[in-house]
């Protein structure tokens, strides 16, 4: 299937469009110490396969059913149903089904929500040793599911998120990745920065804007973001592998992925990839101006019925290429990207962020260990 760039127009907000001389300021100045840093200790190869670390969000997601959104005013019937959630805790949980060791960096409230959440991810093998029970109550989402699949989030975070000293410990010991969410911002760039220091590669998910993320940013090896956030970084392009480019540049990821729904995701590396780095599923971009640019389409499903988590299932997929593949981060991606499609084509089809996330045995070993 032919790819084709986005070059329409994406309307933003000026508030949330315009990426200040300060923030980029601030980008260029975690970028410059971070590669100092690898200068200075000489490292270019990833660890070997050990445990992929999270730090991020994990929630209790309440999911309305309707037939359709309702207008303002109006009163609908819905059918509910309440699942696990949060990005960090979804994209985890599908990498424990595969057999991938994890562990959880976040924090949970003293509730009964809590609880829950504790029980479900301890029942997928998610790593809890570096979960955090806070005072008050847990983060939980009201999500509206329509019959096509499409859905709307409400989200009531926690009290209190994690902070740059709970951040303490060898969390790192083992690591051979480390997945941030873009949440708990500040103790997030606590871990990133011990991770840079031991050359662990650090995928970052990010979907908009958030405090501090600037200081962030830099600290990520391999970003992955839906089709609109590069666009705060070229706000006066219309073309999606322009605002990418410019997103890398701003950075110190050696690869930027932009998942598109059902058209697949774009995948931006810094430097090229040979042809035995990618599956058949993945098409080089014949791009104009030489940037290394590649395509991967979504998987097919007879019928959508909740694309709650999806993005996460996708990313999951991404970080166990990488996983996999610790000495050659362009294999791991584009081959993580196929994985991510089968993995998210999975979840689309069943309700909920997690139930329908496959095991190993569901997956083709030539798919899933490449």
């Amino acid at each position: 299937m032919a790819f084709v760039p986005i070059t329409s127009p994406i309307t933003v907000s000026e508030k949330t469009i315009q990426l200040t001389g300060r923030r980029r300021e601030v980008i260029q100045l975690q970028k410059s110490k971070r590669q100092a840093r690898l200068h200075m200790t000489g490292a270019e190869t990833s660890p070997e396969k050990g445990t992929v670390v999270g730090l991020g969000t994990v929630s209790i997601d309440y999911l309305a059913y309707v037939d359709s959104f309702p207008n303002p005013d109006d009163k609908i019937r819905a059918k509910l149903e309440v699942f696990g959630g949060g990005n960090a805790a979804n994209t985890l949980t599908a990498l424990a089904r595969l057999g991938v060791p994890t562990s959880l960096v976040t924090a949970v409230g003293n509730d009964s929500n809590g609880s829950s959440i504790i029980s479900e991810l301890e029942a997928d093998g998610v790593g809890l040793e570096f979960l955090t029970r806070v005072e008050g109550p847990s983060p939980f989402t009201y999500i509206i599911v329509d019959k096509a699949g499409t859905r709307t989030c409400i989200h009531t975070p926690a009290e209190r998120g994690l902070q740059p000293d709970d951040i303490v410990g060898n969390m790192l010991h083992g690591a051979s990745v480390l997945h941030l969410d873009g949440r708990h911002t500040e103790a997030a760039i606590a871990l990133a920065k011990q991770a840079n220091a031991r050359n662990i590669p650090v995928t970052l998910d990010v979907e908009k804007d958030r405090p501090f993320l600037e200081q962030l940013l830099p600290l990520a090896d391999h970003i992955i973001t839906n089709s609109r956030y590069p666009f705060l970084f070229s706000p006066e392009s219309c073309n999606l592998f322009d605002a990418m480019e410019e997103l890398r540049k701003a950075t110190s990821a050696k690869s930027i992925t932009t998942t598109l729904g059902k058209d697949g995701c774009a995948v931006l590396f810094e430097e090229a990839a040979s042809e035995s780095d990618f599956p058949p599923q993945v098409q080089s971009v014949n791009d104009p101006q030489g940037r290394f640019i590649f395509s991967c389409a979504a998987e097919a499903v007879p019928h959508i019925v909740d694309t709650t988590g999806a993005g996460d299932a996708f990313i999951a997929g991404i970080i166990c290429g990488i996983w996999n593949n610790p000495a050659n981060y362009r294999k791991g991606v584009l081959h993580g990207a196929r994985l991510g499609a089968k993995i998210a084509a999975c979840k689309i089809q069943v309700p909920g962020a997690r139930r329908g996330l496959p095991f190993k045995k569901d997956i083709d070993s030539r798919i899933l260990e490449c």
